[in-house]
């Protein structure tokens, strides 16, 4: 961009920018939410495997077999799942950063409000947020993490589950 460009063009790149990562920000969310929707959903399948396994009463040699392969694949869906969240909260967390300092250097009063009153863990605790014109005022909750944090939990409990799966398999198989 030549160095003789005028303020509104200025201003007006800004405005497109600040669009463009508002745009970026819904897709990243509705990648996160259908990542979630595959991953959950192939953890569902692997749990009517391992329901289906339990019905048949298999030899206790397959049983384990089979048993350790599901819990095995559980434990990696989960593993892969927890990593792709990880990363979604580096991305928003970078995201929402970019798109407050695009909105403070264009005069969007509303994101800096909306960050204030609506931030979460591991930021500082959200504060009051007074609205001059009409004088309302929002009061944050007391919750201290956010939904990204807490949906990471999903993963590790289900994880959870698949090895407590395997150690039944394997106590099945040693002690019938």
């Amino acid at each position: 961009m030549p160095e003789s460009t005028p303020a509104y063009d200025d201003a007006s790149r800004l405005r497109e920018e600040f669009r463009l990562n508002i745009d970026l920000w819904k897709h990243e969310e509705g990648m996160r939410q259908q990542r979630n929707t595959v991953l959950l959903g192939a953890n569902a399948f692997l749990a009517v495997g391992a329901s289906a396994m339990i019905s048949f009463r298999p030899p206790p040699e397959t049983a384990l077999l089979v048993g350790l392969a599901l819990a095995g694949f559980g434990l990696i869906t989960c593993w892969i799942w927890y990593t792709l969240l990880e990363r979604h909260i580096a991305y928003a967390k970078f995201r929402l950063m970019q798109i407050r300092d695009l909105a403070a250097r264009i005069g969007y009063e509303s994101w800096e409000n909306q960050w204030i009153g609506l931030r979460t863990y591991p930021y500082p605790e959200p504060e009051r947020v007074n609205f001059a014109t009409t004088g309302a005022c929002y009061e944050p909750s007391s919750g201290s993490r956010g939904a990204n944090t807490v949906e990471s939990y999903l993963p590790r409990a289900i994880a959870g589950l698949w090895l407590t799966f395997a150690i039944g398999c394997l106590g099945f198989a040693l002690f019938g």
